[in-house]
């Protein structure tokens, strides 16, 4: 199956999910349009890595890690929807429509198909957080992460700069997509957006944000390092590391004085940073297990952890230990690898990524700890046990991934 049609599959089932369940009062069935992505992409024909810029328009392929990634953020976002107390027709269709471009995105060779199918997600996400929860931070997302997109698909009109040496061109193009990927991704001064909606939409509209968005912008980052000349390639990698260490130290200091879901934003975009650092560094050896591991631990914890206080299963505050950046916690072998790419560049990088490990290790562990309010979780209903087992597998996934990380990398993502 080509990828084209996994993208359709995301978008035709999240639009026929917004029909028609809710005429048929069945919207619990939610789960099926994340359920299908993941059932459609492990049948996808596997090719070479999509590089922005190195191929035709029409050429669509995903490789192993690609796929391992959109299988697994399938899964996500089926727990997710699983522990939402009520789903809406409108995110069913937000959740398939951002999920098909993302697909599109990860698959694409080409520079213009690429940061048109990221700009085509930014546009169905800010619109659905606008039409939910409209304000000042939703309406940020508009302002800034759709021109960020669209800053892509200037630098586009760039790419490939692999003949050129020298002169403006690597230069406007590096910069370019150093901070349109910035403004995706959420680093300062320019991730005031994604504070934002994460903290006032509901989990089901920005988890395609944490789980897949997010990471694929990421991972196109990583796999245009080697198409950049030396000179644009200083740049792009100068803004990415500057940019994701201030905004990792930021949210460090921030987590520690915030509770609840807000606390659990920071969190994430420090490990959005730290993986933006890490490829910053140019060491991809060490880049890519940061990003994979990174990603997969908040695939394990955002699904409860984005939740409003009222979804309180029994295993919300031993999740926050997947947080904690101690093994067996996947968040130590993440931030481990960005430890070791920065050790092998900057001295004062390193410094600085111990002080946000250590900050982020305070921030979860008071959270284990700190008693939320919210109403106490009363006897175990049928609906209730759904809610215990999907946080617990979700828990549970997360702990195996941190017990034996090389191999959870090799068996969802290809990576040896």
């Amino acid at each position: 199956m080509s990828p084209l049609a996994v993208a359709a599959v995301w978008a035709g089932t999240g639009i026929a999910g917004a029909v028609l369940l809710p005429q048929l009062r069945l919207r619990r069935l939610g789960i099926l349009v994340p359920l299908a992505g993941l059932a459609v992409v492990l049948t996808v024909s596997l090719a070479s890595a999509a590089v922005p810029g190195s191929a035709a328009p029409g050429a669509l392929s995903l490789d192993r890690v690609s796929q391992g990634l959109i299988a697994a953020a399938a899964g996500s976002l089926g727990a997710t929807l699983l522990l939402t107390p009520s789903i809406e027709a409108a995110q069913l269709r937000t959740v398939g429509l951002a999920a098909a471009g993302a697909v599109i995105a990860l698959a694409s060779g080409s520079a213009i198909v690429w940061s048109a199918a990221l700009a085509g997600s930014l546009c169905v996400l800010a619109l659905r957080w606008i039409g939910t929860t409209p304000g000042r931070a939703t309406f940020t997302a508009g302002r800034v992460a759709v021109p960020g997109a669209a800053a892509l698909l200037a630098a586009a009109a760039f790419l490939p700069v692999t003949g050129v040496l020298t002169g403006a061109r690597p230069v406007l193009a590096s910069g370019l997509l150093g901070c349109g990927i910035a403004a995706i991704a959420g680093l300062l001064p320019l991730g005031g957006w994604v504070i934002g909606a994460l903290t006032t939409v509901a989990a089901a509209d920005s988890a395609v944000w944490v789980v897949l968005l997010a990471p694929a912008v990421l991972l196109s980052a990583l796999r245009l390092e080697p198409a950049l000349p030396a000179l644009a390639l200083s740049y792009f990698e100068g803004i990415l590391t500057v940019l994701g260490l201030a905004s990792a130290l930021w949210h460090g200091i921030v987590a520690n004085r915030l509770a609840g879901r807000a606390r659990y934003v920071r969190v994430l975009l420090a490990d959005v940073a730290l993986a933006a650092t890490a490829i910053g560094t140019g060491h991809a050896a060490q880049a890519l297990p940061a990003l994979l591991l990174l990603t997969a631990t908040h695939m394990a914890t955002s699904p409860l952890l984005l939740q409003e206080p009222d979804v309180r299963p029994r295993a919300r505050p031993v999740t926050w230990l997947l947080l904690c950046g101690l093994p067996p916690g996947p968040s130590f072998w993440g931030r481990f690898a960005v430890l070791e790419a920065l050790s092998q560049s900057s001295f004062w990088g390193t410094v600085v990524e111990l002080v946000v490990m250590t900050l982020l290790f305070v921030a979860a562990l008071i959270a284990s700890l700190r008693r939320e309010d919210g109403t106490p979780a009363g006897p175990l209903r049928l609906r209730r046990l759904a809610d215990e087992g999907a946080a617990w597998a979700v828990f549970g996934g997360g702990l195996v991934a941190g017990l034996v990380p090389g191999a959870a990398l090799t068996l969802i993502f290809g990576v040896h």
